[in-house]
């Protein structure tokens, strides 16, 4: 063999194990990548509330720089803020406008929060020590959401006590135009959270959901009439969904809570 032939030779065998020894490494660092996101998704699933942790997903959108993943690792990091979120059920202790805010901060400013042992639990020692004044603020928005806008559904004056029964405008709709089965409206999904937290919490059974729905919504998603723990009702083509408590001492202790000065004046006094 010649001098120009080893040559050659030589360039091909470190081309080709420069090639081999690439095609093993892009290989375990794809199987490391996958190997992750099944272990974070595992880790973090809640049910059927999650599709899982996704890293890849965001590679193939903005063509990840490999030399500096940040931008990866950013979208990895918010997902898995919004599943520690949904995993320990934040949003069920806050109040609507609250929630609002957290998923504002979900999306702008997640994924520049690292995610270690103190930040985790310093973000929700926040919400755990201020439980009692989220529940006030939802107490609140309830109460304000019980009462109706419109005196065409007048079944309590906007001034006073909510009654034991109830009219909520748009809260349910058809699955799809023209099936005449209804279904609840996911306009007003925090509202039926909060409402059904509110009752919960009076109950002393803890204003944090344990599912991904209220029991509520799951109801009317089965029929449109009947009960659950704390609410009879009954879904119209209307739209409108007809509510009663079922318990009074739960909406008198709410009342107390939630009225207080919004009462129109003599309106106690009248009840009595």
């Amino acid at each position: 063999m010649d001098k120009e032939s080893m040559t050659r030779r030589s360039t091909v065998e470190h081309l080709v194990k420069t090639y081999e020894l690439s095609e093993k490494n892009i290989r375990e660092g794809c199987r490391l990548i996958a190997a992750s996101e099944k272990a974070l998704s595992e880790v973090f699933l809640i049910g059927d509330t999650t599709r899982g942790i996704d890293f890849r997903e965001e590679c193939h959108r903005s063509r990840l720089n490999y030399d500096d993943p940040t931008e990866g690792i950013e979208y990895l990091r918010k997902q898995i803020w919004r599943v520690l979120v949904d995993k320990l059920e934040v949003r069920r202790m806050m109040s609507i406008q609250k929630a609002k805010e957290l998923s504002d901060w979900l999306e702008k400013q997640s994924g520049k929060e690292d995610i270690t042992v103190p930040s985790v639990l310093g973000f929700f020692r926040y919400y755990i020590e201020n439980l009692e004044t989220m529940l006030e603020e939802q107490v609140s928005e309830v109460f304000d959401i019980l009462r109706p806008r419109n005196s065409s559904l007048v079944t309590n004056h906007k001034h006073e006590d909510v009654g034991s029964k109830v009219i909520l405008h748009y809260w349910v709709e058809e699955t799809y135009p023209g099936s005449g089965k209804l279904t609840t409206s996911y306009r007003w999904q925090p509202e039926y959270v909060a409402l059904e937290n509110v009752f919960s919490a009076l109950d002393g059974k803890g204003s944090i959901a344990k599912h991904y729905r209220t029991e509520l919504e799951t109801s009317i998603r089965e029929a449109s009439a009947g009960e659950t723990t704390y609410f009879r009702y009954r879904a119209c083509k209307n739209r409108n969904l007809h509510l009663e408590f079922k318990r009074l001492d739960l909406l008198k202790k709410f009342n107390a809570i939630a009225g207080g000065k919004r009462l129109r004046k003599g309106a106690s006094d009248a009840a009595a």
